[in-house]
């Protein structure tokens, strides 16, 4: 049994190929980063201590790098030739080869989602920013509590203290 390497052509290069291609990676990494998020929520729960959240996150880690360690050694032929082979067939294939015009468009398209998203990002941070300097978020009342084993004198400064006017 013979195994050859398929050319980039020889995969099929339809619109609704690619852009099922597409839509389908986007979709499993956007899963794989909201499982990391709940993974990391749920080791963030249980941890009693930070040393036991160090550890958990050591161990996720360290089997994640064994992926990639597998990889490496099949591409560097120790697993086998057949697995070399694979592991160049992944690491060389390519979705886009239409050439420079739609190289330059997609550049295009992600520099504009790029900039989009940074303004974007740059208006909602300017709108905390503004809001906050109006005092939008403080608390118009605080009551404080405190009792003689902190300090002899704390007792004078319990009560509770209205804001009596917004920032300038």
């Amino acid at each position: 049994m013979t195994y050859h390497m398929c050319s980039v052509n020889h995969f099929p290069q339809s619109f609704v190929y690619t852009l099922y291609n597409l839509f389908l990676f986007s979709a499993m990494r956007i899963m794989e980063g909201a499982l990391v998020v709940i993974v990391s929520f749920i080791f963030i729960v249980q941890s009693s201590t930070a040393i036991d959240l160090w550890l958990n996150f050591a161990a996720v880690q360290f089997v994640g790098m064994l992926d990639e360690s597998v990889f490496h050694l099949a591409k560097n032929r120790f697993l086998g030739t057949h697995a070399r082979k694979l592991a160049n067939r992944v690491s060389e294939y390519e979705l886009f080869s239409e050439g420079k015009q739609h190289a330059k468009r997609i550049r295009m398209i992600r520099i504009v989602v790029f900039v989009g998203l940074l303004l974007g990002m740059w208006a909602g941070l300017s709108v905390f920013v503004y809001n906050q300097s109006q005092s939008t978020y403080a608390c118009s009342s605080i009551t404080i509590s405190m009792g003689e084993n902190i300090w002899q004198y704390a007792r004078h400064f319990s009560g509770r203290y209205i804001s009596s006017k917004k920032r300038e």
